[in-house]
């Protein structure tokens, strides 16, 4: 059973989107369409996952990138069903035996700080500069915070995690602009890792949190981010 509450003192706006074939989202805010955070994060260079995919090759990188896809949206799809104390509904997939796994050590692990939901799968925007849904804000460890949920074969470093960090800091300048009343203090990563049956690794969780000075500074860099795309989209 869940022991968070749920705070309902924020009225969070409907938000479509859409997919384009190049994979690419847009989503329609009062103030025009305006491209996903994760698009905009797509255009950096991540030369250590080309230079994988290179190794690889493209078809094994496409079936690995695929399996870590459905691993890591049915644990989101799992969480999200837990805290909204709703039934999960499987799609039937082999990737959900493992996800299932990795939700209920995120579930005990996890979750245990969590001490107030403020919403969920949470549709946020900055004029029609960005936009974008982070998977829970709420109350975590008595802060404020910013939290998304991740998937991960092993436990991450920070310097693996720069998308993490400033997609993070994106949808906390967003909630603090639609919500001035309600400042994000923090961001928290919550990462749900695989089993490994070979050595006897059961799955685990590995909490990331950005407190506040960490957190102003990974704005900056979003701040960064965001001008150098419309300086190149112009």
């Amino acid at each position: 059973m869940s022991r968070f509450k749920y705070v309902n003192d924020i009225i969070y706006p409907e938000m479509e989107s859409v997919t384009a074939a190049s994979g690419s989202r847009v989503y329609t805010t009062p103030y025009g369409p305006a491209p996903s955070v994760t698009t905009i994060l797509s255009t950096l260079p991540h030369p250590g996952l080309d230079e994988w995919r290179e190794r690889v090759g493209e078809e094994e990188a496409n079936r690995v990138s695929k399996e870590a896809t459905d691993i890591g949206s049915a644990m989101h799809d799992m969480l999200e069903a837990y805290v909204r104390k709703e039934a999960f509904q499987p799609k039937g997939i082999p990737e959900e035996a493992i996800a299932n796994k990795m939700f209920r050590a995120v579930r005990m692990l996890g979750l245990r700080a969590l001490d107030e939901v403020w919403g969920i799968e949470v549709p946020l925007y900055y004029e029609d500069l960005y936009a974008g849904r982070t998977d829970l804000v709420g109350v975590f460890n008595g802060k404020p915070s910013i939290i998304d949920y991740k998937t991960a074969k092993y436990f991450k470093r920070d310097e693996w995690i720069q998308d993490y960090f400033l997609q993070t800091a994106a949808y906390a300048i967003a909630h603090d602009w639609m919500f001035p009343d309600y400042e994000i203090e923090q961001a928290v990563l919550i990462i749900g890792t695989r089993p490994n049956p070979e050595y006897n690794v059961p799955p685990k969780c590995q909490i990331v949190t950005v407190d506040t000075a960490d957190l102003e500074i990974n704005k900056d860099k979003w701040v960064d981010v965001l001008d150098g795309y419309y300086q190149n989209a112009a």
